[in-house]
């Protein structure tokens, strides 16, 4: 068994009657021909300990058309992350990132090169990086004044304008991010055939946020995906779980401020808006999902809650392998541990194209009659190396919020560039009673031995 120091963290699961998917205007996009796509070699390469990077370019396709963008040709940066070692020559692992096309070349320290040279040297097998997605800036004709648009202030657009025109799905920004994803695993293919003879045949996908989001429709929509590492996005049966947020806060989180000043916080219940989910919803897609699934979450997420799985794990961890990990003590960005998450994800990532064994865990959830304890009882199949139980309280006294960063305004505790951090830490002591003006959650976490970081 490969996982390191997974963190599993138990929670409440709500079971939910499954239902068939079939095509959808994702599936017709993602598969209409595009004469567009083209890639080529930049010569562009770097070296580090016991591997080698080549840096392509890769112009997915075109959406929309110049009289709706300024930017309707897609193209991308890639890196190809070759290890030295090379025990498995048909497995890709492709990470999708950000970045805006106004960049220059990856350089040989981007941190999205490191983390796929980290999965390269774990696994013994090359691992890609699909650069600029979404493409950005984007600038929208119709758009007066112009206003530059990066990352979710498109999507907010382009969900705003399928509201109102429900009839172009093409508009959503899913789409075309999906179809790069998938122009990416065919440039992956091509260029290790080409220049090491490689015949690959699966690709395990992984990318963070928006690109996390982009991970379960790529593993929607081709069956080339072996495997997927969506991070740090878990809002699956999405209207429910905005309503749950808004429910726990009393409002939304200031992260949703691209989306609430696009009028998507007041159509959550528009009939438009089921429309725009059974798009791009991954819940949509639950039965494709029976590939083995690592889940990458935080517990400090100013964009997402500890409890979003509780709208969907039943009904789709049904259909295939499923692990679920919380970062404790991070937020969105999980800068504050990325060492447990590239160790965990290299170890998940090995085991998948070395076809070794997984553990594989069950549990149960209770609570007493009058709603005042828990408890959880967990089957593994492998004794844990070690158990640990951390908790946090709220340190707001209305809301149901963990979040480590804030939009609060006057801030209580620390101000940082606009931001209100909010010390809610995961303690390993004892937990003491706390008054009914707070909420307290637990963080269990079973460490593993891994034979890849022994």
């Amino acid at each position: 068994m490969n996982m390191s120091t997974a963190t599993i963290v138990i929670v409440a699961l709500i079971a939910l009657l499954a239902v068939g998917v079939k095509a959808t205007p994702l599936d017709d996009y993602v598969n209409k021909p595009d004469s567009n796509y083209k890639w080529f070699d930049t010569n562009v390469s770097y070296t580090g300990p016991g591997y080698r990077v080549h840096i392509l370019n890769m112009t997915s396709q075109q959406w929309l058309t110049d009289n709706d963008v300024d930017r309707s040709i897609w193209w991308h940066y890639m890196a190809i992350v070759i290890p030295e070692t090379m025990k498995y020559k048909d497995t890709n692992t492709m990470y999708i990132t950000g970045d805006y096309n106004t960049d220059s070349v990856p350089s040989p320290d981007s941190e999205d090169v490191l983390l796929c040279v980290s999965i390269a040297l774990t696994s013994f097998a090359p691992c890609s990086v699909l650069f600029q997605i979404p493409n950005a800036p984007i600038y929208f004709k119709a758009e007066q004044p112009p206003t530059r648009r990066v990352e979710d202030a498109i999507i907010a657009y382009t969900w705003n304008h399928f509201i109102e025109n429900p009839n172009e799905p093409e508009w959503l920004l899913r789409l075309p991010m999906t179809k790069a994803a998938v122009r990416a695993m065919d440039t992956s293919e091509a260029y290790l055939k080409k220049n090491y003879n490689m015949d690959i045949t699966g690709h395990i996908v992984a990318g963070a946020s928006k690109r996390g989001w982009t991970t379960w429709t790529t593993a929607a929509v081709d069956k080339r995906v072996k495997a997927m590492v969506p991070i740090v996005m878990d809002l699956l049966q999405m209207i429910p779980n905005v309503h749950h947020m808004y429910r726990a806060y009393g409002g939304w989180t200031f992260a949703f401020k691209d989306y609430y000043s696009m009028n998507f916080t007041q159509n959550i219940d528009h009939p438009n808006m089921q429309l725009l989910a059974d798009v791009v919803d991954p819940y949509v897609y639950r039965e494709r999902y029976t590939m083995p699934k690592l889940v990458v979450d935080s517990t400090g997420d100013e964009f997402f809650q500890l409890d979003d799985n509780y709208f969907w794990w039943d009904n789709v961890t049904q259909y295939g392998e499923s692990h679920l990990i919380f970062i404790k003590n991070a937020e969105h960005s999980l800068v504050t541990g990325l060492v447990e998450v590239v160790k965990t994800i290299s170890s998940f990532v090995h085991d998948v194209i070395a076809n070794e064994t997984r553990p594989e865990m069950t549990w149960k959830f209770g609570r007493n009659a009058d709603n005042t304890s828990a408890w959880i009882n967990l089957t593994t199949s492998e004794k844990p190396k070690q158990v640990k139980i951390r908790w946090a309280d709220t340190l707001n006294h209305t809301r149901r919020d963990w979040r480590l960063v804030t939009g609060e305004n006057p801030c209580p505790t620390i101000s940082v560039e606009g931001g209100c951090v909010q010390p809610v830490l995961w303690q390993g002591k004892d937990a003491t009673q706390i008054d009914d003006t707070h909420f307290c959650a637990f963080h269990v976490q079973h460490h593993l031995q891994s034979n890849r970081f022994m």
